[in-house]
């Protein structure tokens, strides 16, 4: 029976990046031929300048080359995916993904998390929840956050819970990208609970004071999903690390909570901490601004959104025209 255990207190090991690997470093066999690493080449370069289709038909020709080795084919398919997700082309990597399970290839636990991510992305969490199913043994710590990853994005919150659990139970040790996904997952009045007993985890394995995504997703957690905005400050203030998302993140929270004073006095400190505020941050300051009726500070804040460059940015004209017909109505009567 599935319990809600957590790994003992002792510092994990930092985790392999999960980001997708620049393709131009990517190196294939050194037994290819001069003809495999010309098509390669072609291939590499027809990827990094955003040529999917030719490099669909750069795929073809690799595959159809009688000295191109499994290892040289899968890493063809991986860099290919790998930039049809990044370029949101999603039914060109469901096309991948056909071309792949047509042929004789094995994918290895690469590809397999990366398809992972594609169905992830494209909303289909059924499709996903299949490959990493049939993985087996294949399955890493990749594989793992990505699944929890997916559950939590495509608003299956408890399936993202039951996951990250059943990893603990299978011996991996969670990263920051298992906790930042789980504890999205936990953002809600529902499942806060079990994201206040994660958070000790977070705590005790080190996460909390080196990862600011960490951070975020448990100022969300507490400000989403239990109302609680005293514990989403405690744990802005005691993030070693904080930068524009997260100045932006509490300053939006105080603002959509109620606390519209506590966001203009986050925005005075973030300004003299020296970070310099994104158009999500003077957006929230400005509709601060329009709930206290405060017409001088929400013009001051207009000129600097025109010294920025933002003054055509929709969101920022949004809370703009909202201050001002809030704040100065009888102004443009009459």
């Amino acid at each position: 029976m599935m319990t809600l255990s957590l790994p003992p207190p002792a510092k994990l090991h930092p985790p392999l990046s999960l980001k997708p690997p620049n393709p131009s470093r990517l190196k294939f066999s050194s037994s290819s031929s001069p003809q495999s690493l010309k098509l390669k080449t072609r291939l590499i370069h027809l990827i990094n300048t955003g040529h999917l289709n030719q490099a669909i038909s750069a795929l073809d020709l690799i595959l159809q080359e009688p000295c191109a080795t499994p290892l040289d084919l899968l890493t063809s398919y991986s860099l290919l995916l790998k930039s049809c997700i990044r370029l949101r082309n999603f039914e060109l990597g469901k096309l991948l993904h056909a071309k792949l399970t047509h042929s004789q290839l094995e994918p290895d636990s690469v590809l397999l998390n990366s398809l992972i991510s594609l169905y992830s992305k494209c909303g289909d969490p059924a499709t996903a929840n299949t490959i990493f199913e049939n993985m087996g043994i294949k399955r890493d710590l990749v594989s793992w956050s990505a699944m929890i990853s997916c559950f939590a994005h495509n608003s299956m919150e408890l399936q993202a819970i039951v996951t990250f659990f059943e990893m603990l139970e299978s011996g991996h040790c969670p990263n920051e990208y298992c906790f930042s996904a789980v504890i999205r997952a936990c953002s809600n009045m529902e499942y806060v609970s079990i994201g206040r007993v994660i958070f000790g985890s977070v705590i005790k394995t080190g996460y909390f004071e080196s990862d600011v995504c960490v951070g975020c997703a448990l100022i969300d957690m507490f400000a989403k999903g239990g109302c609680d905005l005293d514990s989403a400050y405690k744990v802005f203030e005691q993030m070693p690390e904080r930068n524009v998302v997260t100045w932006t993140l509490m300053i939006t929270r105080f603002t959509q909570l109620g606390y519209p004073r506590d966001a203009i006095d986050l925005l005075l400190d973030m300004v003299l901490s020296e970070h310099v505020p994104d158009r999500f941050t003077l957006s929230g300051v400005i509709s601060a601004c329009a709930e206290l009726e405060l017409l001088s500070l929400g013009q001051q804040l207009h000129s600097r959104v025109i010294r920025s460059g933002l003054a055509s940015d929709v969101c920022v004209g949004c809370s703009l025209v909202d201050m001002y017909a809030k704040c100065a109505g009888g102004l443009f009567c009459g």
